[in-house]
């Protein structure tokens, strides 16, 4: 939800209206082949990142979810605090995109970091059961 808001607050801010969702500017002239990219400047370059970020975020959270899930039958508690650490890590990773390029990186690595984490737990628990077998 924390992600939504910066997202709903940066479109608020540059003006950009649903179904949009970035705003492009086309380089070149007619002669040459010419490029587009997303506009990176004031308030409309901050709403083209805090989108990014959105999707960055919605992109992983399938996988985040399924791993989290199996590794919270075997510790729950420890899954839940490492989940919790990687909401909090994914709201300052869209905070600090939407400011700047360079601002996601801190919340970016706790992210992986915590994904990590809980990657260790599932394959913990899957040497726990492989052990339980022999």
């Amino acid at each position: 939800m924390g992600i939504s808001i910066v997202a709903a607050g940066a479109r608020k801010l540059s003006k950009v209206h649903p179904p949009d969702q970035h705003i492009y500017k086309v380089f070149g002239g007619p002669d040459t082949q010419g490029y587009v990219t997303l506009v990176q400047e004031g308030a409309i370059g901050r709403f083209n990142r805090a989108q990014r970020a959105h999707f960055n975020h919605l992109e992983s959270l399938p996988y985040v979810i399924l791993v989290w899930f199996f590794a919270s039958f075997v510790f729950p508690f420890p899954a839940f605090v490492v989940i919790c650490i990687f909401a909090l890590a994914r709201i300052h990773f869209t905070v600090g995109y939407a400011n700047a390029p360079q601002g996601r990186d801190a919340g970016q690595q706790i992210c992986y970091l915590c994904i990590s984490v809980i990657e260790g737990m599932c394959m913990v628990a899957g040497v726990m059961i492989m052990m339980r077998q022999l």
